[in-house]
């Protein structure tokens, strides 16, 4: 996040980013699990859909489980860092 000197305005990087799905689960634990590893290394990520998963269980497969999104820059490195974490 960076202040544009003059103007007070706010510019956020992560705003302009275009997200991907990295990863779902059917479990909310399991997605903010990743959430955690991947913040831990400078991954900027957030989980969809975790509302609608707590709020009625039975839609998680209608969803498609709880995401894991990341910006699309930064999917490459994040499935790298995937590969040595396991839940």
């Amino acid at each position: 996040m960076r202040k544009n000197s003059g103007t007070g305005i706010i510019k956020c990087d992560f705003l302009m980013s275009r997200f991907v799905e990295l990863v779902s689960y059917q479990e909310i634990y399991k997605a903010y699990l990743v959430k955690s590893y991947l913040d831990e290394n400078g991954i900027t990520c957030f989980v969809k859909d975790e509302n609608i998963t707590a709020a009625h269980p039975f839609y998680s497969q209608a969803v498609g489980g709880v995401k894991v999104m990341v910006p699309e820059d930064e999917m490459e490195e994040a499935l790298e860092l995937l590969k040595n974490f396991s839940i």
